[in-house]
């Protein structure tokens, strides 16, 4: 089991992660200005991906993992979120958050990556 230190910024990351999946759902509905919602979208994925930046260069979570190493996990991080842009983007399909997850290869490469990295780094 991966272990996670409850830090301001992991909590902040998961914060924008949820609003970032939640105005990429409702994207496409009826009402929205579409320019406006991709806005949105992008600066929650910037805030996601800064915030857990942030998180893996933290002196605590350094300190409790006793490693310096955990900024090798960003570019799965980066890279998971630019795939998920490039879905409800480009690809403009409007699937549940769930359903992309299930079905994209590299969104679930990127996870097992960075694990994997999660794994290398705190051992």
């Amino acid at each position: 089991m991966i272990s996670i230190l409850m830090s301001h910024w992991i909590i902040l990351m998961i914060i924008f992660l949820a609003l970032l999946v939640v105005f990429a759902k409702k994207r496409n509905n009826a009402g929205y200005n579409l320019i406006f919602m991709n806005q949105v979208i992008s600066m929650m994925a910037s805030m996601t991906i800064v915030c857990y930046m942030m998180y893996t260069v933290s002196p605590e979570v350094i300190e409790y993992f006793h490693s310096p190493y955990l900024y090798i996990t960003n570019i799965f991080v980066i890279v998971g979120i630019i795939r998920y842009l490039q879905i409800i983007f480009v690809e403009v399909k409007n699937r549940s958050p769930t359903e992309i997850l299930m079905k994209d290869r590299f969104i679930q490469l990127c996870i097992i990556g960075w694990g994997i990295a999660w794994g290398f780094a705190i051992n």
